[in-house]
């Protein structure tokens, strides 16, 4: 027995039992889900630092823009590097890509936030930054 073979066995039996671990929304409520905080988090984020009209709109281009970025790299991932892989599905990739965005719009908003009660304008952009790497 080969030592690929051996880990192939290792792998099948990994994802038996990978969906007794957690289950994750099904695609759809994915893609809700992700429409909703991006577009929330778009507008919430940048509203922060200009509270007018011109503001929510910049926020609902950013919002609109990091959904459709963000589901077409999904697709390029998927696509891509991880065609052959049996686990990390477009659902997994779509799933970590939400949480993930979670994170980050909650670091964008609290340097909007920050920035707009301390009167910093550049600040937001630090936070901004600070979320790619969180």
């Amino acid at each position: 027995m080969t030592k690929e073979s051996t880990n192939q066995k290792y792998i099948d039996k990994i994802v038996d039992r990978y969906s007794q671990l957690f289950t994750l929304p099904s695609t759809r409520k994915l893609a809700i889900y992700f429409a909703v905080i991006g577009m929330h988090g778009g507008v919430i984020s940048l509203l922060a630092l200009d509270l007018s009209l011109n503001g929510f709109l910049n926020g609902l281009l950013f919002g609109a823009a990091f959904i459709l970025l963000t589901f077409f790299s999904d697709l390029l991932i998927k696509a891509t590097t991880m065609k052959n892989d049996p686990i990390f599905t477009l659902r997994r990739c779509s799933a970590m890509s939400f949480f993930s965005s979670l994170v980050w719009f909650a670091i964008l908003l609290l340097g909007a936030v920050i920035s707009a009660v301390l009167g910093v304008p550049d600040l937001w952009v630090r936070f901004f930054f600070l979320g790619f790497g969180g």
